[in-house]
């Protein structure tokens, strides 16, 4: 059995396998191996997102977000289209739900058109040919490239594509707990594996995995819990509903989005988590990370860094099924109490944050060494820039 690798990809998250499968394209005899702590991929954030694929309106055009998020979009689709991935294309309205909301709506388009999207303001009459069930106070962008894709299945098929390499090895139930950066060997399970280079895309964990490599003390992981709920009846939305969101704050806050499977998501929340994995209420908690996450809850509290009083308040009020409803409401009036069903979906965005500064770090970040390259930041929309951002990653920084 081989235990020398050119290269070591931690975390078989979209990243992950998404640069893997770029290194086997520049190179098909590259030797990669590819850990991954679960028994399966898709159990963290790569497979419990929304299943949307993100136009990239939202971002500033010199944020690796807005550099990324187009061109991810369209090998994300064509590469689905190519393997009979199942992918809709069914667009996305963005609605004002408030007089504040209507003059973002240019500021949106020119990031837009900046960053390359189709995007086009529309009426009200327009509005509502194009998605009769959404409400908007003034006028309203529709992208229509916006997307549904099924995220699991996309994984499995990168999954399958890379794990058919001979010279890829694909190793479950395996965290990179001992790892010599030095000697450039990682000690797995009694066996001890060389590399080259270390690829670290270990997601919720990529601040722990970097620290074996001297790269900690100015950021730490802060994880978010997004909780979506089910859309109960025949929901007869048929665009993602979005609302205009503020952008002195973080989240996108709560739209209504259809998936693949015909079920419309209501959501998401987006409160820090007790734990990496706080999936459940009690399960998952980090008891020994908990009061130093505590103590940069509390600084940014006080410092109120990207309204961080006002992101807590009404991402609190939104466990609250009443408040849920009003936004709802906010955006298509024809939602229900009735329609607001159980819990369907939890994830956990594994949020960076920036000590020195108490702020949430809101672009991907990556660190490198001499032998190694790190992934710290990849949050929404990392699944929608996954082939793109990792095209660029080979290309240009390892």
């Amino acid at each position: 059995m081989n235990s020398s690798f050119e290269y070591i990809v931690i975390g078989g998250g979209i990243t992950g396998l998404c640069i893997a499968r770029e290194l086997l394209i520049k190179n098909p005899k590259t030797r990669i191996a590819i850990l991954e702590k679960e028994p399966t991929v898709g159990k963290h954030a790569s497979g419990r997102n929304s299943g949307v694929v993100h136009s990239g309106i939202y971002y500033p055009n010199d944020s690796n977000k807005g550099r990324f998020c187009v061109r991810g979009s369209n090998l994300m689709r064509e590469y689905a289209e190519k393997n009979n991935i199942p992918i809709r294309q069914n667009g996305k309205v963005i609605v004002a739900k408030a007089s504040d909301d209507v003059p973002q709506l240019d500021v949106l388009i020119e990031r837009g058109q900046q960053n390359g999207v189709r995007c086009e303001r529309i009426t009200l009459d327009q509005l509502k040919t194009i998605e009769p069930e959404a409400k908007s106070l003034d006028s309203a962008i529709f992208c229509p490239e916006t997307a549904s894709i099924d995220s699991k299945k996309l994984l499995s098929h990168i999954l399958n594509f890379v794990s058919n390499h001979e010279n890829v090895e694909v190793l479950y139930n395996s965290e990179a707990l001992e790892i010599d950066a030095a000697n450039k060997t990682l000690n797995l399970h009694g066996r001890t594996l060389a590399f080259e280079y270390l690829i670290n895309c270990a997601g919720a964990y990529a601040d722990e995995v970097a620290k074996n490599f001297g790269i900690h003390g100015e950021y730490r992981m802060l994880p978010f819990k997004g909780l979506y709920w089910e859309f109960l009846g025949n929901s007869k939305i048929q665009r993602h509903i979005y609302p205009v969101p503020n952008l002195r704050m973080p989240f996108l806050g709560v739209h209504l989005s259809p998936n693949i499977h015909g079920q419309t998501l209501i959501g998401p929340t987006a409160l820090p988590a007790f734990g990496r994995e706080n999936y459940d209420w009690l399960k998952g908690i980090e008891w020994t990370e908990l009061p130093s996450n505590l103590f940069e809850l509390a600084t940014m509290w006080i410092n109120n860094q990207q309204n961080f009083r006002n992101l807590v308040k009404e991402e609190s009020a939104r466990y609250l099924k009443s408040r849920l409803l009003k936004e709802c409401q906010a955006m298509s009036p024809n939602v229900q109490m009735k329609n607001v069903g159980s819990l369907i979906k939890v994830g956990i965005r594994p949020q960076l944050v920036d000590i020195k500064q108490s702020r949430l770090v809101m672009d991907f970040m990556v660190k490198k060494t001499s032998s190694s390259l790190h992934v710290l930041n990849a949050i929404s929309p990392a699944f929608t820039c996954g082939f793109a951002f990792a095209e660029h990653l080979v290309t240009n920084e390892i």
